[in-house]
């Protein structure tokens, strides 16, 4: 009698099923709508939740022929689980084949193979399930096997193109590495080539000072020969014949008798004889100061600074500072004529009344600074100048590897500084 109730109502389900579809033209909104209806008709009769299973089963299996799997799902969840919690063989049976069609025609091989399985396993645990199952389970069975070299087939396209997807980012990894090894060699090289330049040009630079190190030396120690010799000719030669020129006017006074009116001119001749002499000496001593080589700098500097106070009326102040250190005689004569030439040029133009000459020293520096109080000038004028006297000094002060510094504006002096490493 139950099982007669049962097949009744679900025979009542399907007909509602059946003509909401004839009559909505195939609509499943409607066709949904009446299967809800039925399923509310369906409580009204029995409260057993093995029918409501049957009736959802009804619902989703016509839902299948319709071809309206997807509108079902939620009928057949809700199967499920009333025949999870019922261990209902013949209700889990047909939702395991419904999912496991469901999930297959979308795409999901994996989950339909899982309900598959699932059916295959409740077909050999519940041996009394009704016949129908059984077959369709059989007929699954059947396409298991077929779905599960799909699967594989799928998998191992997804791991090939994981694969071919890892070479090609290992290929691009390496190709940027190569390019950026291959960029940092590129500027290394150009580095060292700038650095190889840069040497090249430093020791060109370097070379080319030498050269005119040796160029400088080697005029003034030529200029310095030079004046040498002149002075010695002059001295030795030139000096002592007009010495000898004095002596014999002297004696030829002694000897000879004069008119007292030619006495007076034969005395200016020899006054004339002696200024010519001294003369001599002066430009003599200039050329080579015999005070610099017989008792050094600071004796020759002295005697300077007091025959120009002497001869020119202007104050002449030499001060001295620092220890006593020998110098080399290059040394000594070097700085004697940048000294020389410095006073010579305020001789020259500055119209000043005093000169301050100070000698500083220690160790291994020498400092000289010349000073006075003229009327200065606009020190720009220095790089248009070409004279040879500020040219000889600034030779001699590289020559030693000095530095110059000239500080002066119209009106209010002049102070040269001056330091050598001598």
């Amino acid at each position: 009698m139950y099982c007669l109730k049962t097949a009744l109502i679900c025979l009542f389900i399907f007909i509602l099923s059946l003509q909401s579809i004839k009559g909505q033209d195939n609509s499943f909104t409607n066709f949904k709508q009446r299967n809800d209806d039925a399923i509310k008709e369906l409580t009204k009769f029995t409260k057993s939740d093995t029918d409501r299973v049957n009736a959802l089963v009804n619902i989703f299996t016509t839902a299948v022929y319709l071809n309206e799997r997807r509108q079902v799902n939620s009928y057949c969840d809700e199967a499920l689980a009333i025949s999870r919690r019922l261990n209902y063989g013949k209700g889990l049976a047909a939702c395991y084949l419904f999912k496991g069609d469901y999930f297959r025609n979308t795409g999901s091989f994996v989950l339909a193979t899982t309900y598959y399985d699932s059916l295959v396993e409740l077909s050999q645990r519940l041996p009394d399930t009704t016949m129908a199952a059984i077959f369709e389970t059989g007929k699954k069975q059947k396409g298991i096997a077929p779905l599960q070299n799909e699967k594989k087939i799928q998998s191992a396209t997804v791991e090939q193109k994981s694969t071919l997807r890892k070479v090609f980012i290992s290929l691009i990894i390496g190709l940027l590495v190569f390019v950026y090894l291959a960029y940092r060699t590129i500027k290394s090289e150009q580095k060292v080539s700038r650095q190889q330049q840069e040497i090249q040009k430093q020791r060109i630079s370097e070379l080319e000072k030498d050269r005119q190190l040796l160029t400088v030396d080697a005029m003034l120690k030529g200029q310095e020969e030079e004046r040498s010799r002149i002075a010695k000719d002059l001295h030795d030669g030139l000096g002592g014949m007009l010495s000898g020129v004095k002596f014999s006017f002297i004696n030829m006074k002694e000897n000879m008798i004069l008119p007292a009116e030619n006495l007076p001119a034969f005395d200016r001749s020899i006054a004339m004889l002696d200024n010519t002499i001294a003369e001599l000496r002066k430009v003599a001593h200039n050329l080579m100061p015999e005070t610099l080589v017989r008792f050094g700098l600071e004796e020759a500097l002295k005697d300077y600074c007091n025959s120009i106070q002497s001869s020119t009326g202007i104050q002449v102040i030499y001060q001295q500072f620092g220890e006593y250190r020998k110098m080399n005689s290059r040394a000594e004569i070097t700085i004697y004529r940048i000294i020389q030439e410095l006073v010579n040029n305020i001789l020259k133009y500055a119209e000043a009344t005093q000169i301050i000459v100070q000698l500083t020293r220690d160790d291994i520096k020498t400092g000289i600074t010349v000073e006075d109080n003229g009327k200065g000038f606009d020190t720009t004028i220095l790089d248009q100048k070409r004279g040879a006297g500020f040219s000889n000094i600034k030779y001699r002060v590289n020559y030693f590897k000095g530095t110059l510094d000239i500080n002066s504006q119209p009106g209010n002096g002049t102070s040269v500084n001056i330091e050598l490493i001598a």
